[in-house]
């Protein structure tokens, strides 16, 4: 089993913060060898990994909690690759401080092999997809309080590549806005 844990603070107050990793779907845009995660479902995604000589390694995981603005966590239930972790958020000023767990158990044979050379080391890559993370945050415009609109025209000056934050006009995370839907109703008499 590896293990790896590593926490950055961004620029940027919870809430965007929260709105920008709550989504799956951008963490190909800061993690290096995630090539794509899928929302399958409310609470299910497949995740695609780059692997070793161009193969791709999946799986699929479910969302165990979703407390927003606070943390996320997941487990995987499908694939050869059994793994689970969790991100945490909490305000620090203005600014956000973002703690990540993750833990991974690669499977025997060719497939695990290649999947252990894949993560030689988890602790700096870990480190390392946050330092991405943090730049990309820090690349967004400090003194707008909701950030721009990804589907605004860009500046013709512009000279960064770098994602755009999430705004309040954004697509809504499916994810989270099923599992609040629950959690509400759970509450129902």
């Amino acid at each position: 089993m590896y293990k790896a844990e590593a926490t950055t603070v961004v620029p940027a107050d919870v809430g965007t913060v929260w709105s920008y990793i709550s989504n799956y779907q951008n963490f190909d845009q800061f993690m290096s060898h995630v090539e794509k995660v899928t929302m399958l479902g409310d609470r299910t995604s497949e995740w695609r990994l780059r692997g070793p000589l161009g193969i791709p390694v999946t799986w699929k995981a479910v969302t165990t909690v979703m407390n927003p603005a606070r943390e996320l966590a997941w487990q995987s239930v499908e694939g050869s690759i059994k793994t689970q972790g969790h991100i945490r958020v909490e305000p620090e000023g203005e600014q956000t401080r973002i703690e990540v767990y993750v833990e991974y158990t690669p499977p025997g044979g060719a497939v695990g092999e290649a999947f252990a050379s894949l993560f030689k080391n988890p602790q700096k890559m870990l480190e390392q997809d946050l330092e991405n993370l943090r730049q990309i945050i820090a690349s967004w415009p400090a003194h707008e309080a909701v950030p721009p609109d990804p589907e605004a025209e860009l500046d013709a000056s512009s000279d960064t590549d770098a994602p755009a934050p999430p705004t309040a006009s954004s697509t809504p995370n499916p994810l989270e806005s099923e599992l609040v839907k629950k959690k509400d109703r759970s509450r129902l008499p």
